[in-house]
C-alpha cells in the first residue's frame, strides 16, 4: 500500500492534469468558435444584407404597382 502522502499527491496531480486538459480544450473550442463567427461575418452577413435589400426593392415595386393601379382607376373614374 502507498502512503497517504503518495495517494494525495497522485489525486492532486490527476486533478491538475484534468484542469490543464479542460483549459486546453476550452481554448481550442473558443478559437474554433471565433473562426466560425468570422466566417459568418465575412461570408453570410453580406448575403443577408443583400437579401434584405432585394426584399425592400420587391416591396417598393409592389407598392408602386398598387399606387399606379389606384391612379389609373381614379383617372378612369373621373372621365
Amino acid at each position: 500500500m502507498k502512503s497517504i502522502k503518495g495517494k494525495v499527491l497522485v489525486a492532486f496531480s490527476l486533478i491538475i492534469s484534468l484542469c490543464v486538459i479542460l483549459g486546453a480544450y476550452n481554448i481550442y473550442s473558443s478559437n474554433k468558435s471565433l473562426v466560425y463567427s468570422q466566417d459568418i461575418i465575412e461570408k453570410e452577413l453580406p448575403l443577408l444584407i443583400q437579401d434584405e435589400k432585394l426584399l425592400y426593392m420587391k416591396r417598393e415595386m409592389k407598392n408602386a404597382r398598387k399606387r399606379y393601379s389606384k391612379m389609373k382607376w381614379h383617372q378612369s373614374a373621373m372621365k
